[in-house]
């Protein structure tokens, strides 16, 4: 036989060798054990130590957990941090099998969290879910044995724990409060203690005890924590209280780690107290192995032929050489590409780096980012220290970054020394090391560290914005970094900053102003600009509204995402500040009063103009740079931060032109927007009559006039665009129906929809609306036929527990009582007020009183149409909308003009004018300032005042992307102008 053939029988004898060896042997798998642990006490006698894992200073003393230290010398409980963890750990699902399911746990434990000498208590104890059995250096304070300053907030941390909280940090709600954290020591979510009568830590030398039961559901992924008071140490353990005080969601497979510890942690800082677990019980139903199956595995494996190995060596023989050579090549075309950049500095040697790093000990590793690792190095050959960047993901990140950073060359960059490739393919950056590290280590590292000055802190804002000048502006690409803030700032041994970190960097090709990323939006919350998120275009004014995120925290030594108040972001605290006319409060505090007032107003500015919602009102880096000298004033900063308004671009449009739209279904007529102005064309929307003046409308009797269809008429057309916006063929938002939803048996499709996306059932479907990365909005299923969305069983069961639900859904054609037949009897007012209370019982039954909060989203604008007797979408004069007009009205203190004079009751009017006040209340464009249903029963039956109704109708602007709770600036609400009583007699019905 010829050698090629010999090799081809072969190569066909080992898959199926190998495939008659994994067909013998059946796959392993894992079945559900429970296991129980448990400590009544921790007295040495019973020797907790030899399945507890202490890690010191913590101990097990006077027969509880000491998680940090219990001495009564003050001087050992400052700044301090444990960890006691059981030391076997858990599997917490099965191999890689995709079931839905992981593990479930219990667990139960009594504290005592005991303030020493009655001083402030600090920081908190935390039950703990961890990825082994190491306790994090610098992890004593605020970050509570869990995390440092380096590493909090990381998804590497793989930890979950639930903390019992007593200081109050800047992102904390309160002293006294249970949270969820997830990778980090910002609360996923909290609970405040002293609304509910506990307080963790008692009084003078009270000593309060607590019972605390964390279980986690791993088929429902729903973790609740309850919370018992106890008198006495030796008191029996009382029953589990009924409702818990924190209930979330929570998915552990992509959270934790597959084999995870439990245990608990926790710390003290200037403020010290003595955390004690006196007694803990864990129940854990996790995954074991088969150990029966695993024999037969084991047997099966030994007695598979050994021709199996033979022909494997036979195919590793066949295949090596032709693969090492194909190695080679590669290896030589990546060496001859790099060589081929210009600008290139020179090669170091893989061992070399190797021997500078200690072989990359995790002892030398100063960063982990996305992309790959750096450690430092120290090359004696030539007296350098150095940081070597080791590549993790291939070679798409190494040239993405090397193609960018080799040719640049700025004194506020961190400057390229080389580069290396070895043979087996690793890819390594060489730059030059910086003594004093990163920016963040100097805001946000030891607490007892003395701060950086106002002198360093304004040289190192400086340095930043010209080295982000010469990015934009004077290197001979224009490049947008997309990775700015604080952590890729780095100081040389004068601290002079150094812009560094250029694996997001991209250089934008000519005649074009942005880059889109493949991948999707990449970069750091807090410093991604609003535009950029929404679009995916990074752009250098997005650079800039990072640089004005990190000079906001360089001045006010906060991080972009810290929580302060009732403040979701450091930008809306300091933004507050400055419409209080309190700017310098937010100067950090640790500078005392040690800094021109002058210079720091500027910067505080300047960096909310750099973080201006608007992208084109943010100053460009040559106008930032200018600022900083003094040779410009700062741009005007409004004294209300201004709302994100998403645009939808335009791609055929040749003028760049940008339209802007609220949401999909909201009825407004997207508009021209001008990208340099922010603002609508206004020329080219005048120019074109409008639909209303090119075609003439119908009476105001017509509202009365009654269709006799089979089928409710369609809801009316929006208005067509006019000749300039058709010509530029803008972007609908547009969705396809996904397919119909099983189980829609009502032949009159209800609009209810469950606010509840956790628990979903066949008879109890969940359906909601949510942000998407596309329209911004997820579609809904829709009845081709008639244009709703489906309904479900769902409302059967709303409509058996409330009446006036029942009454509301029955009554789809209600309305021909108000535009039918202009001879019948039009409703009473009695009957319209019955209605009207009837229908705000509804809502308020399923938005307050349902065991789910439900939305119906198809109640119309309802209690304006009752009241005037007119559509919403009825044009009266010049006005498109009955809203509209009403507004129109009260502003000329007319508003009971707009009553419907068919029913004319003279001695109604007080309380008919209430309920178009707060029909005006309802339509506020603000969803945060219209009323909740409970107020607007209230209101009904006159038990509360009608709200403030502005003059004028406000123009609806879409709310800002935030991450967490968001928070609305109220303005003074305008005084309302007096209404003028009517004659009823003479009214004209419009």
């Amino acid at each position: 036989m010829a050698t090629n053939e010999i090799t081809s029988v072969v190569l066909l004898m080992v898959p199926l060798l190998l495939l008659s060896l994994f067909a013998a042997v059946p796959p392993a798998t894992a079945k559900l054990k429970t296991s129980h642990i448990r400590f009544d006490d921790f007295n040495e006698t019973s020797n907790p130590r030899k399945v507890l894992q202490v890690n010191s200073p913590a101990t097990i003393h006077n027969d509880a957990l000491q998680v940090t230290p219990d001495s009564i010398n003050s001087a050992a409980l400052i700044n301090q941090a444990g960890r006691i963890l059981y030391k076997s750990p858990f599997t917490l699902w099965e191999g890689q099998n995709d079931t839905n399911r992981v593990a479930s746990f219990n667990a139960s434990f009594l504290v005592n969290i005991y303030r020493v000498d009655n001083s402030t208590p600090g920081e908190g104890l935390t039950f703990v879910v961890a990825p082994d059995l190491d306790l994090p250096p610098n992890s004593y304070g605020e970050f509570l044995g869990l995390t440092n300053s380096t590493t909090d907030g990381n998804n590497t941390n793989r930890l979950i724990a639930v903390e019992l909280d007593t200081f109050k940090e800047d992102f904390d709600p309160d002293s006294n409060h249970v949270g969820l954290n997830v990778n980090s020591v910002r609360s996923h979510m909290t609970t405040s203690l002293t609304p509910l009568g506990f307080q963790l830590v008692g009084e003078g030398k009270a000593a309060n005890f607590f019972n605390v039961w964390v279980q986690y559901d791993g088929i429902k992924k729903v973790i609740e924590v309850y919370l018992a008071p106890q008198t006495y140490k030796t008191d029996p353990t009382p029953p589990i209280p009924a409702n818990p005080i924190l209930t979330s969601n929570l998915e552990l497979r992509g959270v934790v780690n597959q084999n995870s510890y439990f245990g608990f942690s926790a710390s003290t800082s200037n403020a010290t107290q003595l955390n004690c677990v006196l007694r803990w019980n864990l129940t854990v139903q996790h995954y074991v192995n088969d150990e029966k199956q695993e024999l037969e595995r084991i047997g099966l494996a030994v007695g598979i032929p050994a021709v199996v190995l033979l022909s494997a060596a036979v195919a590793v023989l066949v295949h090596y050489f032709p693969k090492k050579m194909s190695s080679r090549r590669s290896n030589r075309q990546i060496t001859r590409r790099m060589k081929s950049l210009p600008g290139m500095p020179g090669a170091f040697q893989y061992k070399d780096l190797q021997k500078a790093t200690n072989n990359f000990d995790k002892k030398g590793m100063l960063g982990r980012g996305g992309c790959g690792e750096v450690f430092k190095g120290y090359i004696a050959s030539e007296d350098l220290e150095v940081a070597v960047k080791v590549f993790l993901k291939g070679q798409d990140d190494f040239f993405s970054e090397l193609t960018i950073i080799n040719q640049l060359r700025h004194r506020h960059l961190v400057p390229l020394l080389g580069w290396c490739h070895d043979k087996h393919g690793k890819l390594l950056l060489v730059y030059e090391y910086m003594p004093n590290g990163s920016l963040d280590k100097h805001l946000f590292g030891d607490t007892n560290s003395k701060p950086l000055s106002w002198d360093r802190r304004d040289k190192i804002i400086s340095d930043v914005a010209s080295a982000l000048h010469y990015l934009h502006n004077e290197f001979k690409s224009r490049v947008v970094h997309r990775d700015l803030k604080a952590s890729n700032i780095m100081l040389d041994s004068n601290f002079n900053a150094r812009l560094g970190d250029f694996g997001l960097a991209r250089a934008l090709e000519t005649e074009k102003t942005s880059y889109i990323e493949a991948q999707g939006v990449l970069g750091t919350m807090g410093y991604m600009a609003p535009e950029y998120l929404h679009t995916g275009k990074a752009t250098e004014l997005s650079d800039v509204y990072a640089f004005g995120a990190v000079l906001l925290e360089v001045v006010c030594g906060c991080r972009p995402g810290t929580q302060i108040g009732e403040y979701n972001s450091l930008v809306d605290w300091v933004w507050a500040l400055h419409r209080e006319g309190r700017l310098l409060k937010a100067v950090d505090r640790r500078l005392k009063k040690d800094y021109p007032v002058d210079k720091a107003r500027t910067l505080l500015l300047l960096g909310l103009a750099c973080s201006h919602s608007g992208a084109s009102e943010r100053p460009k880096t040559q106008e930032i740079v200018q600022i900083l000298l003094g040779l410009v004033p700062v741009p005007h900063v409004p004294s209300v931060r201004p709302p994100f308004v998403p645009p939808v671009f335009i791609p055929e449009s040749p003028d760049n032109t940008m339209f802007y739209t609220s949401h999909v279904g909201s009825g407004l007529t997207p508009l021209a927007i001008n990208p340099e102005t922010q603002r609508p064309y206004s020329d080219s929307l005048a120019e074109e009559p409008s639909p209303a003046a090119a075609n003439p409308q119908p009476s105001p009797n017509d509202c009365h006039q009654h269709q006799q269809t089979a089928n409710p008429p369609p809801p009316p057309p929006s208005p067509p665009l006019n000749k300039n916006l058709q010509n530029r063929n803008p972007i609908l938002l547009n969705h396809q129906p996904p397919p119909r939803i099983p189980n829609a048996n009502h032949s009159s499709p209800s609009l209810l929809f469950m606010l509840d996306p956790a628990t979903t059932t066949d008879t109890d479907t969940t359906y909601f609306t949510s942000p998407d990365h596309g329209s911004g909005w997820t579609p809904l299923a829709i009845d081709p036929k008639t244009q709703r969305p489906y309904g479900n069983s769902f409302s059967n069961r709303c409509t058996s527990t409330c009446p006036c639900l029942k009454a509301q859904l029955d009554s789809c054609e209600r309305d021909k009582h108000l535009f039918g037949d202009a001879n019948s009897t039009p409703l009473s007012w009695n009957l319209r007020h019955k209605i009207i209370c009837g229908v705000a019982a509804a809502l308020h039954y399923l938005h307050n009183e349902y065991q789910k909060r439900v939305v119906h989203r198809n109640v119309k604008a309802f209690l304006l149409e009752v009241v005037s007797g007119h559509r919403p979408g009825s044009q009266i004069g010049t006005y498109p909308l009955l809203a509209d007009w009403v507004w129109a009205l009260y502003r000329e203190g007319q508003l009971l003009e707009a009553i419907d004079n068919r029913f004319g009751e003279d001695n109604v009017a007080e309380e008919v004018q209430r309920f178009l006040l707060l029909g005006l209340a309802c339509s506020h464009p603000t969803a945060s300032e219209r009323p909740k249903t409970q107020e607007i029963v209230h209101m009904l039956f006159g038990l509360v005042s009608v709200p403030s109704v502005p003059l004028f109708k406000l123009r609806y602007v879409s709310p800002p992307v935030q991450m967490g709770r968001t928070t609305s600036v109220r303005s003074p609400p305008p005084a309302q102008r007096p209404l003028r009583p009517r004659n009823m007699d003479h009214v004209r019905h419009q």
